[in-house]
């Protein structure tokens, strides 16, 4: 039997390299209020959760109307640029590789439902997976109890099963629900942010590949 039996991908930063579009959406929301611009380090170093909490911290002042505002607008921009993002390198042999070894895979994101089941079509990746859980509203919250949904839903053993995130978040949501995780640090955090948390830390899905490989061995 299997050491893993599921594992449950976050989308954004993990699967999905776009972090450049998202540096970029920020930066057209600081320069419509003549802020200072972020380089993607300062941002892989200071992107954190709940998002209001990033654009306060960066000199973003705003009412729960204008934060609703600026949530769709930063939606309607981002989408219109996600065509410049692409998977990361080896996502797909890496998918692969569990299917093979009947490993179910999910992805649990902080997307709207059903923007995130678009997008997975639309990277051709959807197929890999046996169910997908994204929220209900635009704020990227609330992952944690949509966690929850999915393991009740689908009946998954945490302990035999990993969460593969590329934030803090992601490890937080992963000891909420009792699940093995594993950091990578290609996307939205630095690697000197995912270090010495208790968790292990991958730097390219090449690594990561070889990680799942000797697990299921």
């Amino acid at each position: 039997m299997n050491m893993i039996t599921s594992v449950i991908w976050d989308w954004n930063g993990t699967l999905l390299n776009d972090v450049d579009v998202s540096v970029k959406t920020v930066n057209g929301f600081l320069a419509s209020k003549g802020l200072k611009q972020l380089s993607i380090d300062y941002y892989r170093d200071h992107f954190t959760f709940p998002v209001k909490n990033f654009y306060e911290k960066i000199g973003i002042k705003f009412d729960r109307q204008d934060f609703d505002n600026m949530s769709r607008e930063f939606i309607q921009y981002y989408f219109e640029n996600l065509k410049n993002a692409q998977l990361h390198e080896r996502v797909i042999e890496t998918l692969q590789l569990l299917q093979d070894a009947g490993v179910r895979q999910f992805v649990l994101s902080a997307m709207e439902q059903s923007r995130l089941e678009n997008s997975l079509k639309d990277y051709n990746i959807y197929r890999f997976f046996h169910a997908v859980q994204g929220l209900n509203d635009l704020y990227a919250n609330g992952k944690a109890e949509a966690g929850k949904k999915l393991i009740r839903d689908h009946a998954i053993d945490p302990a035999s099963s990993w969460m593969v995130g590329d934030t803090l978040h992601d490890l937080e949501v992963a000891n909420t629900l009792n699940l093995h995780c594993i950091l990578f640090s290609g996307g939205h955090y630095s690697l000197k942010r995912l270090q010495n948390k208790n968790a292990p830390v991958v730097k390219d899905f090449k690594e990561l590949k070889n990680f799942f490989a000797r697990h299921l061995q």
